[in-house]
């Protein structure tokens, strides 16, 4: 539904522009960007607001995002032959960047998020589990298989007043090449001694999976579908249906995702490290977040979404939608309506300015 409102929204725009004499900005047709369902809403509800600005503030440029994946949007703004099938890319990691080389990719954050851990569960007197801890141990011993039945000894430590079933655990996993996943594996090798997972891999590898689920928003359905399951997504994609595991952090305290306790890690001394350049982004856009932070009333699977471009295409469209994201809906995501995500902060935002000067 919220890609047909896009789809009408643009049109009316193009549309109303050439009734009033106006000539949309890009000769190549609306600025079309995609990839990472993580900043999904976040894009819907930042473009919906740029394509309604009105000429002096979009220049006539009408805007689309389509969710898929991180490396779904990579894969698109590089193209076969470097044929790019979209002018700007969400991603949520640099993963492997196909033909967006060192030189000519370039990136920037727009905002932050927490990962929120999903579960749909019932007690043994069948009364919805609507309150569950877990801490990244825990986590990681489910995901990857070795923790297969809900009443495990491990999470009845956890949450000793809960009647938790005699039932195995469904998890569902992205199936796509997905910058959450990678960021969750990250968080979980930095807090964890694992041997199955490599930090930073997007790929399943080290998970089970017994559903697979494309998007962050297929994943919620997915768990929801049926009893017994947990998963990760984008807490703006979170339904009422699940719900949502409260997280043990490096201070001790179980932790819901909430955007005051993302705010409360990305906020904190140390947690984002500028990478600088590096073999995928010579113009150093992307940030490395430290998941090992004791931080007070924090939640630590929280991380950097970021837009991506290619300085050797014409970037005219996308520098002034860029600015218009760092400068409207980027400062603070709720003032639009994308309440799952928190701002990044004065200086990251500065540094994503010079980024895209660069475009």
């Amino acid at each position: 539904m919220k890609k047909i409102g896009l789809k009408v929204t643009t049109v009316a725009l193009t549309l109303g522009l050439a009734a009033a004499g106006i000539s949309p900005a890009s000769a190549d047709g609306p600025l079309a960007g995609g990839g990472a369902s993580f900043q999904a809403d976040f894009q819907t509800k930042c473009l919906a607001r740029f394509n309604t600005a009105g000429a002096s503030v979009n220049k006539g440029i009408s805007v689309s995002y389509a969710s898929s994946s991180s490396g779904g949007g990579r894969t698109a703004l590089a193209g076969a032959n470097n044929a790019s099938t979209v002018r700007f890319a969400g991603s949520d990691s640099i993963g492997k960047t196909g033909n967006l080389t060192e030189d000519n990719s370039i990136w920037f954050p727009v905002a932050a998020a927490p990962l929120a851990i999903i579960v749909n569960l019932r007690a043994t007197n069948d009364s919805k589990i609507s309150s569950i801890r877990l801490d990244a141990e825990t986590i990681e011993r489910i995901f990857t298989g070795t923790i297969t039945r809900w009443d495990h000894s491990a999470i009845k430590a956890l949450n000793p007043t809960l009647r938790l079933p005699d039932q195995a655990i469904a998890v569902v996993t992205r199936s796509t090449a997905s910058g959450s996943t990678g960021n969750f594996k990250t968080y979980l090798k930095a807090n964890v001694n694992s041997s199955s997972l490599v930090s930073g891999n997007q790929e399943n590898t080290g998970f089970v999976n017994t559903v697979t689920a494309a998007t962050s928003t297929d994943l919620v359905a997915a768990v929801a579908a049926a009893t017994g399951r947990i998963g990760y997504a984008d807490l703006s994609d979170v339904t009422s249906v699940v719900t949502k595991v409260s997280v043990k952090n490096k201070a001790g305290q179980f932790v819901l995702p909430t955007a005051t306790a993302a705010t409360n890690y990305v906020k904190a001394s140390g947690v984002l490290t500028l990478q600088g350049p590096n073999a995928n982004t010579k113009n150093g856009g992307t940030y490395t977040v430290d998941f090992t932070k004791s931080v007070n009333n924090a939640y630590q699977i929280t991380f950097i979404t970021y837009m991506v471009g290619r300085n050797d295409l014409n970037n005219t469209d996308l520098k002034v939608y860029a600015n218009y994201v760092l400068n409207k809906c980027t400062v603070n995501p709720a003032s639009i309506g994308a309440g799952g995500y928190v701002s990044i902060g004065s200086a990251l935002i500065a540094n994503a300015k010079l980024q895209v000067a660069k475009l």
